[in-house]
């Protein structure tokens, strides 16, 4: 199960509005993979490919992902910290990593 904190909903709310996009939606994309898994991305987008693409909301916020990243996003929590981090996207409970990396 996907998770979206409260801030993040308020700040991806708020830059929807801002950019006049208040019916729009938060596309959730892999952009690669890396040592630790997929890297993602986050796209403000006016409309979704309905074939393709689950929507879910999140207390009055569309976010748009397609169908065949959905094993990828169990676990995942999206957050926002005012400063330098912003978005985060983390495990609920994350992996040890790989056992050879010092």
């Amino acid at each position: 199960m996907l998770t979206i904190t409260a801030p993040a909903v308020d700040k991806f709310k708020q830059l929807l509005q801002e950019r006049g996009m208040e019916g729009g939606y938060i596309r959730l994309a892999i952009s690669g993979f890396g040592w630790a898994g997929p890297k993602f991305g986050l796209i403000l987008v006016e409309s979704v490919n309905g074939q393709k693409e689950t929507v879910e909301e999140f207390d009055g916020l569309k976010l748009a992902y397609d169908q065949g990243i959905s094993t990828h996003l169990e676990g995942k929590i999206i957050d926002y910290q005012a400063g330098s981090q912003g978005f985060t996207i983390t495990d609920q409970q994350p992996s040890p990593g790989c056992g050879s990396c010092s």
